[in-house]
């Protein structure tokens, strides 16, 4: 999938009717838009398949292992978006990506129709660092409890760095200093699609449509 800040007026992407039935056309964009400064949240995404073959493993290996640590780094899909963005959710419809609560087990849908799940302590608010620039703090949650882990969104597509390796050196005096407070800020993009209103995001091409852009401000 094309990064969608690079996308152009005129440029065909994936689409699909919002109903959510029939099957994937390519539209023409008609109209691309920027807004600076605006909230954003960070969002896991995990084929079911994916998530089904590594509780299978942590069964097998009478949970020596994270669930985590089991999914295969290529089989997860993280994103950066605005609390606000809807996302096709199955036998649900359309909801913001903060109304999406993972423990519910709630379905989104890829491009290939497979359904994923946002993952369960991996989504919530970004924070800004001083250490490295395009780095910034996500706080997690899991079954040991919170915790703070570097995102790293200097590469194109954003990516948990739980081995700490995108910060030299380590933050050592940061996290000393207690959890960070400025939330992450950022210029968001969106698409306007002939028809249909939706388009695909991400690597593994995550379903989901335009937001109400009446709630962006400063355009």
């Amino acid at each position: 999938m094309v990064p969608i800040e690079r996308i152009k007026v005129g440029d065909w992407v994936l689409s699909k009717p919002q109903s959510g039935e029939g099957e994937p056309n390519y539209k023409q964009v008609k109209k691309t838009f920027r807004s600076e400064n605006q909230e954003v949240m960070f969002v896991e995404i995990i084929p079911i398949a994916e998530l089904e073959r590594a509780k299978k493993i942590q069964k097998e290996i009478q949970g020596k292992e994270g669930l985590s640590t089991l999914i295969r780094n290529e089989m997860k899909q993280y994103l950066v978006a605005t609390p606000n963005h809807p996302f096709w959710v199955n036998e649900v419809g359309w909801l913001e990506a903060s109304e999406i609560d993972p423990s519910d087990n709630l379905e989104v849908q890829l491009v290939t129709g497979e359904p994923a799940y946002m993952g369960e302590g991996h989504r919530g608010s970004l924070y800004q660092t001083q250490i490295t620039e395009g780095v910034v703090w996500f706080e997690f949650y899991d079954m040991h409890g919170y915790g703070m882990i570097p995102v790293d969104l200097r590469h194109g597509e954003p990516q948990a760095d739980i081995n700490w390796s995108a910060l030299q050196p380590q933050p050592d005096s940061e996290m000393g200093q207690g959890y960070p407070e400025t939330e992450l800020r950022q210029t968001v993009y969106n698409l306007e699609v002939v028809d249909y209103d939706t388009y695909y995001v991400g690597r593994m091409g995550v379903w989901v449509r335009n937001c109400d852009l009446s709630e962006y401000k400063g355009q």
